[in-house]
């Protein structure tokens, strides 16, 4: 059975908002750098107040 006419073009629209023209051996990248994030998050949310407070001071002395 065929696809509808413009289905094609509204899933190329689609990946292209979402990649933004990148080829597809470069599509595994924004992946990559969200994962990167949300474990670059974690480890920020684990510093409490007290710990940033003697960082800032050791590096003023």
């Amino acid at each position: 059975m065929d696809q509808p006419s413009g289905s094609n073009q509204l899933g190329g629209l689609l990946q292209l908002k979402k990649y933004g023209g990148l080829l597809p051996d470069e599509m595994w990248r924004p992946k990559l750098l969200e994962d990167e994030n949300v474990r670059l998050k974690k480890i920020v949310a684990a510093i409490t107040p007290r710990e940033i407070v003697q960082d800032v001071t050791r590096r003023k002395l």
